[in-house]
């Protein structure tokens, strides 16, 4: 069941990546770290599943976690401009 639903969450936004509703540089600078390692994980899942139903699913994570292997979230963070602001220390 887990497979599945974290599955679908990345299936879900990689269409909305793929069909460019969503900027690729948006989704992969908050997930894209975790994405490829999240499908290197479920795809041997997802491969059998589209063996046994004979279908493409969850192919839009696939293409998601493609993408995601071109680039680092860092890189996306230093190109969007992303600062730090270190905690406040409050005063004595």
């Amino acid at each position: 069941m887990h497979i599945r639903r974290v599955g679908l969450f990345y299936d879900d936004i990689g269409k909305l990546v793929a069909h460019g509703i969503v900027d690729e540089r948006l989704i992969l600078g908050a997930y894209g770290d975790a994405i490829p390692g999240t499908w290197d994980t479920l795809a041997p899942y997802i491969c059998a599943e589209r063996e046994k139903h004979r279908n493409l699913s969850m192919v839009y994570f696939e293409d998601l976690a493609h993408r995601a292997g071109r680039t680092t979230m860092q890189h996306l963070h230093v190109a969007a401009g992303l600062r730090a602001r270190p905690p406040a220390t409050r005063a004595r």
